[in-house]
């Protein structure tokens, strides 16, 4: 009974997906006229201000206009989706080959584990939604170009993957770093906090 129980309560890694999935395009879609000012500001040769821009873009676009890149951004939310399901599908694998087959042994990541671990997720999320990522911010400055996505007959495949992921390395070198202090972080925080409430518990 107890067996049935924690295998219909165990989450699939498609259903992770989902959650994630969906939790990204609600922070997402309230968060975008704040990407789309501060897109805005970053590439602005006038040096206005955030007032300024905001005025700006509600007389040539409207409200719409703080929602540039929308749909971009609406696919581009499986980006954390998959950078969370594989950090955590790399953890239960690696924790279960340090338990060695007992299921009550206490283990859990060493600070480095959850900084390789967490700099690997980050890296297949990025690497694998980043000619969206690129497309997104074009036309939030409004500089969208469609036709780096053109077949060109004169390119070979690999060119054409190069215009693609143009940029790759140093958006990797910026993004790979942050996320892998996080989830180190992260993984640290939470074993203080269960040990914490563990101790609590025993002491009531």
């Amino acid at each position: 009974g107890i067996r049935l129980t924690k295998q219909r309560r165990k989450i699939t890694t498609g259903i992770n997906l989902l959650l994630g999935y969906l939790a990204g395009v609600g922070t997402t879609t309230m968060g975008m006229p704040v990407e789309v000012i501060s897109t805005k500001l970053q590439v602005s040769r006038k040096n206005d201000g955030v007032i300024a821009v905001v005025a700006r873009v509600l007389r040539e676009d409207g409200l719409q206009g703080f929602f540039m890149g929308f749909w971009f951004n609406i696919i581009l939310c499986a980006n954390p989706a998959i950078q969370n399901t594989t950090f955590d599908k790399l953890k239960l694998r690696i924790l279960k080959a340090k338990r060695g087959g007992d299921p009550l042994r206490n283990v859990a990541l060493t600070p480095l584990e959850a900084f390789a671990l967490g700099a690997g997720a980050k890296a297949i999320a990025l690497t694998l939604c980043y000619p969206l990522v690129r497309m997104k911010v074009a036309a939030q400055a409004g500089r969208l170009d469609l036709s780096v996505w053109e077949l060109d007959e004169n390119q070979t495949r690999l060119q054409q993957l190069r215009d693609l992921y143009r940029g790759l390395g140093t958006a990797l070198t910026k993004s790979v770093i942050s996320a892998a202090l996080m989830y180190m972080m992260k993984d640290q925080i939470s074993r203080l906090v269960q040990s914490a409430l563990l101790s609590l518990t025993y002491s009531l």
